[in-house]
């Protein structure tokens, strides 16, 4: 029987494939345009001011409460306790938490139709139901702007933002386990600015204190969510172990493709920011459908990341990046755009790095400079941009509501950084 992980391995590529061939970065009527499967179309007013100020408050407060949690799990760890305390010392963006909640406010009013809130009832039940469909009856018209139907202070229960809360910490807490691994097999002496953890505290707690986080991501989510949401959470670990390998078996090999690249970074990286956003519908009891939606937004959400995450560490500043640029080509992976080099004439110095298995300090500014003129840190961050943009479209199915915004704001958040960097060093990124 089919689960989500084959379903990934079969249809990650040709989605991801299909949007960076296809879609064009200069088409802003898209939004307006794109008609979803159920065939409705939906609206692209944004919800009120009063609506998105109050869900940023909400927003805001609930990471808090996360934070208090992962705090929680550091009182009661014992001798690992000094450990985890300087890994949570180093903040990071918390951007998959943030994915968790906001993609569970996405679907806030299909829990407030289960209510049978009279604002949201007949507006979602249609949603669900379908054109067609006995609900909608002959020659019915397709539902208003959600944001005129949902109330600006709607809100999840007690219970369920309990259970959101703890989803999202344990999403942050499988994150922070990775980063952990990652820095012991890529030998990084870095982590945000700071000293790894395996350097300070040694390789054998590091690895302990890595798998710590991952059983209690595991035991929280099953105590307060649920088998599904821990399914869910297991298979993106298991994916992330899968693209992991599949990048190391390549290290230093010249041909790597632009297939290649993306079946790594679909399963090492986007793969736990995609379950984070299914694992928030699942929390809201979203239609299965809505949950899809959400996986395919997360998908090219983490893909995108992680293409910026290549860019800025051939162009950004060692310093402010918090390690040293040019790590990923020293450690013999080839990004997305070094592999762009690698068609043309810069290929030659890419090789005679990866044969040395060392980036000489003194080529740097060369090398940075031939894939900036070259176009291909250009043509890597258009790629980004598309994957945004499409990830954007996916949303359009779901509910016009302040979730929805925050999500697609992080869209726009992403985008304008990637226009930032590219400013910052003479490339013009598209219109």
């Amino acid at each position: 029987m089919d689960n989500w992980t084959d379903r990934i391995d079969r249809h990650i590529w040709d989605s991801l494939r299909g949007t960076v061939t296809t879609l064009r970065l200069d088409d802003r009527r898209q939004d307006q345009e794109f008609s979803c499967s159920l065939g409705v179309q939906m609206p692209v007013d944004e919800p009120s001011h009063h609506a998105a100020d109050y869900h940023n408050l909400r927003l805001a407060e609930l990471e808090q409460t996360v934070r208090a949690k992962l705090n929680g799990i550091l009182e009661g760890s014992g001798p690992l306790k000094p450990i985890l305390a300087q890994l949570l010392s180093t903040r990071g963006k918390f951007f998959r938490p943030r994915l968790v909640i906001s993609s569970s406010y996405a679907c806030l009013p299909y829990v407030l139709d289960k209510r049978r809130c009279p604002t949201c009832s007949r507006l979602y039940g249609q949603l669900r139901k379908g054109p067609g469909s006995e609900q909608w009856g002959r020659g019915a018209k397709a539902p208003g702007p959600a944001s005129t139907m949902l109330p600006s202070h709607a809100d999840f229960d007690d219970k369920m933002l309990d259970m959101i809360t703890d989803i999202a910490a344990a999403f942050e807490m499988v994150h922070m386990a990775s980063l952990v691994h990652d820095d012991i097999i890529d030998g990084s002496a870095h982590r945000r600015g700071k000293p790894a953890l395996h350097l300070t505290w040694g390789t054998h707690s590091a690895v302990l204190a890595g798998d710590y986080l991952f059983a209690q991501a595991n035991s929280t989510v099953v105590k307060h969510a649920g088998l599904g949401i821990a399914a869910c959470l297991s298979d993106a670990v298991g994916l992330m172990c899968r693209g992991e390998v599949a990048q190391d078996s390549r290290f230093y090999d010249p041909d790597v493709t632009v297939g290649d690249y993306f079946y790594q970074t679909g399963r090492k990286t986007a793969a736990l920011i995609a379950a984070a956003c299914k694992a928030g519908a699942m929390a809201a009891k979203a239609p299965l459908l809505a949950q899809e939606c959400l996986w395919r937004f997360g998908i090219k959400l983490g893909t995108a990341f992680q293409i910026i995450d290549d860019i800025l560490d051939i162009v950004a500043d060692g310093e402010a990046l918090g390690k040293p640029v040019f790590s990923d080509l020293r450690r013999g992976i080839l990004t997305l755009p070094l592999i762009y080099a690698m068609g043309t004439e810069s290929r030659r110095d890419i090789l005679e790095c990866l044969s040395h298995k060392a980036v000489p300090d003194h080529r740097i500014p060369q090398l940075r400079s031939k894939l900036v003129s070259g176009g291909h840190v250009r043509q890597a961050g258009e790629v980004a941009c598309k994957l945004l943009q499409s990830a954007r479209l996916e949303l359009s199915l779901l509910p016009d509501c302040p979730g929805t915004a925050s999500l697609k704001s992080m869209c726009d958040g992403l985008v304008q950084r990637v226009r930032d960097v590219s400013l910052a060093e003479g490339i013009t990124m598209g219109k």
